[in-house]
């Protein structure tokens, strides 16, 4: 997550997928935040349980002939950007406006 620009990308959302047998631990490890629960639907090949989403380049696709649909739960996490950091001051001019202000030590 470091090489990720956190001004463009301030909020992150990541999911655990229980039907992986996922919980979400290494999430939990590293600092993010649980957000609920969400969850959709898988398709899995009786035949070899093979497993294909149901969401593809971001459209829903049905069932494919002789698959089984079945719920998934998921579990979300989130990770906030850090605040900004205390260094930064904001000074009132004598005109009213205000500008950021750089506070050396």
């Amino acid at each position: 997550m470091s090489m990720l620009d956190r001004k463009t990308w301030p909020v992150l959302l990541t999911y655990a997928d229980t039907g992986q047998g996922h919980t979400g631990a290494i999430y939990l490890a590293t600092g993010w935040e649980p957000d609920g629960d969400g969850g959709g639907w898988n398709y899995y090949d009786p035949k070899t349980d093979r497993q294909l989403a149901s969401i593809q380049d971001g459209h829903f696709i049905p069932c494919p002939k002789g698959w089984e649909a079945r719920r998934t739960l998921k579990h979300r996490f989130v990770s906030h950007a850090p605040a900004a950091s205390s260094d930064a001051a904001d000074i009132q001019s004598d005109e009213g406006g205000s500008q950021l202000t750089l506070v050396l030590q």
